[in-house]
């Protein structure tokens, strides 16, 4: 079960009054330890703390919003057999992405055989101003396999965040959702967005897509190594009794 240690944070409150956090956020004792259920995004160090040169809790707090800004690794899944060099420039043609995205990865998904490398060709004919890659499976990973994908490539993941958007696909409002994650207190770990198709919106039961936090995925995917990411997060939120994945009505795929 993914907690977070308050023993040494910061923003621990020990007093007549009892335990708790000073920043109200929610925390519970267990086995004489405290703890927080979930991965809690405000949790810092006292070495943290004495670097900040303040003692005041609202400035700190407005340190810890600076930090969690929304920085993440753009992770494009293309597939040949069902992909374009148009959606792929749909993509990645606009600035949508460019003030949040530390380095993109295009993920090839098409498989050896029958790969005409158009991913590569797009990388190669076009200046970059962001660190873009591509990472070529060598079988093919279907449409129903992106969850494999992802975990497969998750040690090339460098920023605070990932995002996995299919290629032909953009994310609207990026507004909202920037200021969602840096604002919002909240245990989550997974935003998911519907896909609007034409009048229709359809909501995607598996989480293989949307903005994940790149820590606690990784703590997740480790825990079992044949359980997908939507199966553990499930687990998790049983166990931890809270949501851990948000669905965003206010952003999309387009």
């Amino acid at each position: 079960m993914i907690t977070t240690n308050c023993e040494k944070c910061c923003f621990l409150k020990r007093d007549k009054s009892g335990n708790g956090c000073i920043l109200n956020q929610l925390c519970v004792t267990k086995n004489n330890q405290i703890l927080a259920p979930g991965y809690c995004r405000l949790c810092r160090s006292h070495a943290w703390a004495k670097k900040q040169n303040t003692d005041q809790p609202k400035l700190l707090l407005q340190k810890i919003i600076q930090e969690n800004r929304l920085l993440f690794d753009l992770i494009v899944i293309f597939d040949e057999n069902k992909n374009s060099l148009s959606q792929l420039n749909r993509t990645l043609g606009s600035d949508w992405y460019t003030e949040n995205a530390g380095q993109v990865i295009i993920a090839d998904v098409t498989g050896f055989g029958n790969r005409k490398n158009i991913a590569l060709q797009y990388l190669n004919s076009r200046e970059h101003t962001i660190k873009t890659v591509v990472d070529s499976s060598v079988e093919n990973e279907s449409s129903d396999q992106v969850e494999k994908t992802v975990r497969r490539i998750s040690s090339k993941i460098k920023s605070p965040f990932f995002l996995v958007v299919p290629a032909g696909n953009i994310i609207n409002n990026m507004c909202l959702l920037t200021k969602t994650v840096q604002y919002k207190f909240s245990r989550v770990i997974h935003w998911s967005f519907p896909f609007e198709i034409g009048s229709t919106i359809i909501i995607p039961r598996k989480l293989c897509y949307g903005l994940f936090i790149t820590t606690p995925y990784e703590a997740l995917i480790q825990l079992s190594e044949h359980k997908s990411f939507s199966d553990q997060i499930r687990k998790e939120e049983k166990e931890v009794g809270i949501s851990l994945s948000w669905f965003c009505s206010g952003c999309g795929f387009a």
